[in-house]
């Protein structure tokens, strides 16, 4: 997988909603996205961009440990990660062949952390934050001062 397979939004998820990775076997593709896209760091395109981390794996704990991983390093990176996760275990058999969930109560929370990531992303614009308004922060830090 390349790093611009692995970096492209789960389906239906929005960019501007926040970030969605989706990997399956993929750990070095995500390590090396991760690696681009958290650099330069003042501007990364991860800085104050909502995240939430889903995770599924073929055993009983759902991928708990390496989401929490990927919070850990999404952090770093500047992201606003969510503090909830969720973890899909025996991914085999919690789809149905349509690829939805087999478990409601799982659809339910994964339809909560979806809402809580768009509420999370909405407050940037309130705030005034924005990437641009990072990215002149940053061009204006790195040209020291003015001697004007």
């Amino acid at each position: 997988m390349t790093a611009a397979a692995s970096a492209r939004p789960a389906r239906g998820a929005s960019a501007r909603a926040g970030a969605a990775f989706q990997s399956k076997k993929a750990a070095r593709g995500l390590k090396n996205t991760l690696d681009w896209a958290s650099r330069p760091y003042p501007t990364n395109v991860l800085r104050r961009k909502p995240v939430a981390v889903i995770g599924a794996s073929t055993g009983f704990f759902g991928a708990v440990w390496a989401q929490a991983e990927l919070r850990k390093i999404l952090r770093a990176c500047g992201a606003r990660v969510l503090d909830r996760q969720l973890p899909v275990a025996r991914a085999a058999d919690a789809f149905a062949p349509d690829g939805s969930l087999v478990d409601p109560e799982l659809t339910a929370a994964l339809a909560e952390l979806v809402r809580d990531l768009v509420r999370t992303a909405r407050p940037n614009k309130l705030r005034g934050e924005s990437e641009q308004g990072d990215r002149m922060h940053a061009i204006t830090a790195a040209a020291g001062p003015s001697t004007g």
